[in-house]
């Protein structure tokens, strides 16, 4: 399956009830002591919620400023003190090696571990973007060479209503600038317009996997709260996954 998504014949890859039970307890429980954060809020509107740390916020003029790392650590240091066990992150881990030959790690700049993944808690919808870290750096990021990248999530909590998860089959064109909308990571959804999109609306306790590649965007929840594991995938040139928040 991973081999259809990495060719483009598939927009994304569904596994229900992916984890084992006392895993995703374990997980779903987590949250009740969990102290989120914000996004920068003049860059990320709507407002979402998060625990954890990305590059996406340490990114300056297509690098990673050195911020990101002292950040990583605080948050591996805050992770610990939860003691969540089973961990999710290593169990997410887990979950695509069993299934890819070559392997799956936690991505590397020399001796620097990224971040394993991120949770967050996105009720009030995104908008419309791609993530395409060959685009998006100025220089490889990691210590292999991507060709190719994909989105894991794992769903805690999902509203009752509301929360789909929508692809466009479009990658970024010079032409889909235009659509930018200033100070923002997002594109007006007019950049899309007359694509017919993939909606996904997800459930408790699945992953779903996609190329962020794509637009995108989540829709917002009706009522409740929609939080999610997540992290990048990157395949590399070796063959081997490599993960990266």
């Amino acid at each position: 399956m991973i081999e259809a998504l990495a060719a483009g014949t598939i927009d994304g890859i569904r596994v229900p009830g992916a984890l084992r039970p006392e895993v995703f307890r374990a997980a779903a429980a987590a949250l009740d002591h969990i102290q989120f954060s914000m996004y920068d809020r003049v860059r990320v509107f709507p407002p979402v919620a998060r625990f954890g740390v990305s590059i996406n916020d340490h990114r300056v003029d297509g690098l990673i400023a050195d911020s990101y790392w002292a950040e990583v650590d605080a948050a591996r240091r805050e992770w610990s003190r939860l003691g969540v066990h089973p961990d999710p992150f290593e169990a997410c881990r887990r979950l695509i090696g069993d299934v890819w030959p070559f392997g799956v790690e936690l991505s590397r700049c020399g001796d620097a571990a990224f971040s394993p993944g991120i949770i967050r808690e996105i009720n009030n919808g995104l908008q419309v973007h791609f993530d395409d870290a060959n685009l998006e750096h100025t220089t490889d990021l990691f210590d292999v060479r991507l060709v190719n990248q994909f989105a894991f999530n794992l769903y805690l909590t999902v509203p009752p209503s509301g929360g789909e998860l929508v692809i466009w089959r479009h990658r970024r064109q010079e032409s889909d600038e235009a659509y930018l909308i200033p100070g923002s990571y997002g594109y007006d959804e007019a950049v899309v317009a007359g694509i017919e999109p993939t909606v996904i609306r997800p459930q408790a306790g699945e992953v779903i996997l996609f190329d962020p590649r794509n637009f995108h965007t989540v829709r917002p929840a009706k009522r409740g709260r929609r939080v999610s594991i997540g992290f990048s995938v990157g395949l590399a040139e070796t063959g081997k996954l490599v993960v990266w928040a």
